[in-house]
C-alpha cells in the first residue's frame, strides 16, 4: 500500500480502515479500525510529543501496517509536513534532505540509527514499536542521549497507548486519557475513554505503579510453569543480555518430571560443545532454578513483517 492508497481509503465513505495485526502472538488477522478512533489516537500522540503544523514527520514504515497508517493520520490531524521514504532497515542511508521532528521506527531501524549517530542526529524524537527493545540497543541509544521512546500498544488500540523514555525510565506512562489496572492474573487492563473499544484486557503481565504508570514484565502466553515455579521468559532474557552477542530468546520444552522446562534458543550456526557447556554453566550460576536446561541453535529466526522474532517451540 502506498500513501496515496491509504489516503483514498481514508477519504472514502466508510467509517473504518482495514488493517492487519502483526501476527507476533498468533495468526495475523484482518480487522476494521474506526477512523474516529484513529484520529483520537493520533491526537493523543500529537499532544504528548507537541506535534503541530510546523512539525516535520518521517514515514519510514509501510502503510500496510498500523504504525505506518498512524503516521499519516498524525500528519493529517496536525497538518504537519510528512515525508515518506522506502521502508528499509538501513534507515536514511540514501536520504540527504531535511531533518525531522518525529518518526516511528521498528527495533531493526533503531539499531541502524544507533550504529550511525549522524543519521540519528537528524531525528529529534523517535518512537520504537513492533517489538521489544533489546538491552544492547537500549544502552546504545542511552549513550547517545537519544530522545527515543519504547511504545506499548496494539493494532486494536490504534497504535500505542503508553510510552517509556529509553535509557531514562523503567516504566511506561500512558497517553492521556488512558488509565491502567491489573486483573486477577496480574495482566494489564487498559481503560481508554477516547476510543470506542473503551477497555481492553491484555495478556501482558505488569506491575501497576499508578493509574497512569506500569512496568511491563512479559507475556502470560510465554510463561513457563516448571515444577511449580512460574518463569517469565522476557525477564530472563533481560537478565542474561550481557552473556550473548547474537539474537536469542527463552523458549520451553515439555518435561515428564517438571511439566515444562526453559530452553535457550540462539540464532547461530557456530556453537561448539565447549561454548555450549560454558554458557549453560553461566546461566545456572546467574539464574539458579530458572536457568535453561539446554541450548537450541537455529540458523535464522522466523520474523513477522515488522521484524519481530517469532518464538518457535519445537
Amino acid at each position: 500500500m502506498t500513501v496515496d492508497d491509504f489516503l483514498a481509503e481514508w477519504h472514502n465513505a466508510d467509517d473504518f480502515i482495514t488493517a492487519h495485526t502483526s501476527g507476533s502472538t498468533g495468526t495475523p488477522k484482518v480487522i476494521h479500525l474506526l477512523k474516529s478512533d484513529m484520529l483520537a489516537s493520533a491526537r493523543a500522540t500529537n499532544a504528548r510529543f507537541g506535534i503541530g503544523a510546523r512539525s516535520r514527520l518521517l514515514l519510514c514504515l509501510s502503510p500496510d501496517y498500523i504504525a505506518g497508517k498512524m503516521m499519516i493520520v498524525r500528519a493529517l490531524d496536525a497538518r504537519a509536513r510528512l515525508t515518506a521514504i522506502e521502508p528499509h532497515r538501513d534507515l536514511l542511508a540514501d536520504y540527504h534532505g531535511d531533518s525531522f521532528d518525529f518518526a516511528a521506527v521498528i527495533p531493526a531501524q533503531a539499531q541502524t540509527l544507533a550504529d550511525h549517530p549522524d543519521r540519528l542526529a537528524r531525528l529529534a524524537t523517535i518512537i520504537v514499536g513492533g517489538g521489544p527493545v533489546s538491552p544492547e540497543l537500549e544502552s546504545k541509544l542511552a549513550d547517545l542521549n537519544a530522545n527515543a521512546y519504547s511504545t506499548y500498544g496494539m493494532t486494536e488500540t490504534c497504535s500505542h497507548i503508553a510510552v517509556r523514555r529509553i535509557g531514562i525510565d523503567r516504566h511506561y506512562t500512558t497517553l492521556a486519557p488512558t488509565t491502567v489496572s491489573a486483573d486477577s492474573r496480574g495482566c494489564l487492563v487498559a481503560c481508554m475513554p477516547h476510543l470506542s473499544v473503551g477497555e481492553v484486557t491484555t495478556n501482558d503481565i505488569v506491575d501497576i505503579l499508578s493509574a497512569t504508570e506500569f512496568r511491563w514484565r512479559g507475556r502470560i502466553d510465554n510463561a513457563i510453569n516448571s515444577g511449580g515455579v512460574k518463569i517469565i521468559p522476557e525477564e530472563l532474557e533481560r537478565e542474561i543480555a550481557d552473556l550473548l552477542d547474537v539474537r536469542y530468546y527463552i523458549g520451553r520444552r515439555p518435561s515428564p518430571t517438571w511439566g515444562e522446562v526453559p530452553v535457550l534458543v540462539v540464532e547461530t550456526t557456530d556453537m561448539s560443545d565447549r561454548r555450549r557447556d560454558a554458557l549453560l554453566a553461566a546461566l545456572r550460576s546467574r539464574l539458579g532454578v530458572r536457568a535453561p536446561r539446554q541450548i537450541v541453535t537455529r540458523a535464522r529466526f522466523e520474523e513477522t513483517p515488522t521484524g519481530k522474532v517469532v518464538r518457535v517451540e519445537r
